[in-house]
């Protein structure tokens, strides 16, 4: 351009601004005219134009007549895209005009502007190209929620799609005030639905019914649905935090999604982040808990009388996590028995147990049933989460322990030895002592003898404390002693062979005292008497046998 006419353009304007200020309350300057003229122009890239425009817009604030304020939801869009300009000065005016427009925007006439305002700052509030941008945006996105109070809740979908990335920025100083900035707004959000939970007003409830659900899904969805990694396991531990939330306090608004989202929970279960996977199991606790959906769906008659406190995403749950763990051996091995644990904190490990046991009975992969099988015994019988049910199965004393061990044994009998540690457990030592013998027209494996290896070692644990006591009681317990003997029959001298040989040395004068009575003290308690122990061997036998077949069958193939 030249420098002439630049210099009598720029004298032009400076005489326009002097006419606009000096009759800025004369009624002839139409204002909204003028905003019209400047969104026509407010998107053009040229960097003169748009210093022109900013310093139009600076002018026209400074004046108390005029309130430009009104008109920012029109403009506003431009002066973001103005704000990534190559001219550092053209950026920084914009920066400073922003900034004042932002102190002004909680003028009571501006609330009808809200809406249209933060739906186009969360545009911005997503530009990860520029810090900048995105902090700027961020403040205006932390206004706007507070002038909003209650009903920010509306654009909590977009909202959370622009905050919750940013949780796992790093330490960079603008990227770091960013994060903060959003842990601030995602604070706000966080109180904001803790508070109208605890309100029961028509008013607040519908409200809350104005939250697009299917969308809040499909956005903390978003960050689960892909494993996390040291980059983003942030942002996905607090979208779980979020979908935990939400399902204590809004569960009629949330579980009427479930079925959008159950199955992105349970395939999250193998992810690498330890804190999220337990957060992922609370939430799937929760569901599989949750009296709402007990109310509202239909169970089949065994759901609902064996496990009343529940709903049917109960049994799904643990169906897919078996699913789960028959597809993906390391993370049956690697996490398995640590997912397991967790929920036995969560959930009632009794009826974790049960409801295993209820979905493996009919495992056809034998191996599968076997090493599952392997994992719950090892959990049941050293885990501290599992103690009072394994105080229940040793007391033996109530019809629900009872039922139990039947439930548990006809699964476990997949597993041979594991039956056995269930009989020694319960003190059913004479079954013990018949599985024992069974042993001898069973294939014995290495993986078998290292079962029984585990057992030996178990049995000089001190969770087997009271059954070594047993042993100074030969009369009455000489199945076990016999039981014992057998597994040492069984096993090659090794370090397992001496050390179970040698508690039984420790047996007082044993063949002193045995004799051919069948009788047994623990095995003439009321409830033992209940259990058919012929129809429990016959049982054993036959998965024993079904084993056996699979195993031809899939030598076959």
């Amino acid at each position: 351009m030249d420098l002439n006419v630049r210099n009598g353009a720029e004298l032009l304007d400076r005489l326009l601004k002097d006419t606009v200020t000096e009759n800025s309350s004369n009624e002839k300057f139409d204002i909204i005219v003028f905003m019209q003229l400047l969104r026509e122009r407010i998107y053009v890239k040229n960097s003169f134009v748009r210093q022109f425009l900013v310093s139009w817009l600076k002018v026209l604030d400074s004046e108390p007549n005029i309130n430009i304020i009104l008109h920012i939801s029109d403009l506003l869009d431009g002066l973001f895209q103005i704000l990534d300009d190559s001219n550092s000065e053209i950026k920084k005016m914009c920066e400073s005009l922003l900034g004042d427009f932002l102190k002004e925007i909680s003028n009571p006439q501006m609330k009808s502007k809200y809406e249209l305002m933060i739906n186009i700052i969360l545009i911005h509030c997503g530009n990860v190209n520029d810090d900048s941008i995105q902090m700027t945006a961020m403040m205006w996105l932390k206004e706007l929620i507070h002038l909003l109070n209650e009903e920010a809740v509306f654009f909590m979908p977009g909202i959370l799609n622009v905050v919750l990335p940013c949780f796992s920025y790093g330490d960079e100083s603008l990227k770091k005030n960013i994060k903060e900035l959003s842990k601030v707004i995602n604070s706000k959000l966080w109180s904001l639905i803790e508070k109208l939970s605890q309100e029961k007003s028509e008013e607040k409830i519908a409200l809350l019914k104005k939250i697009a659900v299917d969308k809040l899904i499909e956005t903390l969805s978003r960050f689960t649905i892909t494993p996390s990694d040291i980059n983003t396991v942030t942002t996905t531990i607090e979208s779980l935090r979020w979908l935990l939330h939400l399902v204590y306090k809004l569960p009629q608004f949330i579980l009427s999604q479930i079925d959008n989202f159950f199955h992105i929970l349970i395939a999250f279960l193998s992810d690498s982040s330890k804190e999220a996977i337990e957060l992922d199991l609370k939430i799937l606790a929760v569901i599989s808990s949750s009296k709402l959906l007990i109310d509202t769906n239909n169970q089949n008659e065994s759901l609902t009388a064996n496990f009343p406190n529940y709903n049917k995403y109960f049994s799904l749950f643990m169906t897919e996590l078996l699913d789960l763990f028959r597809k993906d051996q390391n993370l049956r091995y690697e996490k398995g028995s640590s997912i397991i644990k967790t929920l036995c904190i969560l959930i009632n490990p009794e009826d974790i147990f049960r409801m295993f046991a209820e979905i493996l009975s009919t495992e056809k992969d034998s191996e599968f049933a076997i090493s599952m099988v392997d994992i719950l015994n090892s959990i049941l019988l050293t885990s501290c989460e599992c103690f009072d049910l394994r105080n229940s199965l040793k007391d033996f004393n109530t019809q629900e322990s009872l039922s139990l061990f039947i439930c548990l044994y006809k699964t476990w009998c997949h597993n041979p030895i594991a039956a056995i540690a269930l009989c020694l457990l319960s003190q059913n030592y004479e079954h013990a002592f018949n599985l024992v013998n069974l042993l001898g027209d069973i294939e014995i494996t290495l993986n078998l003898l290292i079962t029984i290896d585990k057992l030996v070692q178990l049995i000089e644990s001190s969770i087997f404390t009271y059954l070594r006591l047993h042993l100074l009681q030969v009369e009455e317990n000489q199945y076990l002693v016999r039981a014992l003997y057998g597994l040492l029959m069984i096993l090659p001298q090794s370090d397992a062979f001496f050390a179970l040989k040698h508690r039984l040395d420790c047996v007082p004068n044993y063949y002193n005292k045995i004799s051919d009575s069948n009788q047994n003290k623990l095995m003439s308690t009321p409830e033992r008497k209940k259990i058919d122990f012929k129809e429990l061997l016959d049982h054993f036998l036959q998965v024993q046998e079904r084993q056996k077949f699979f195993k031809k069958q899939n030598n076959l193939i």
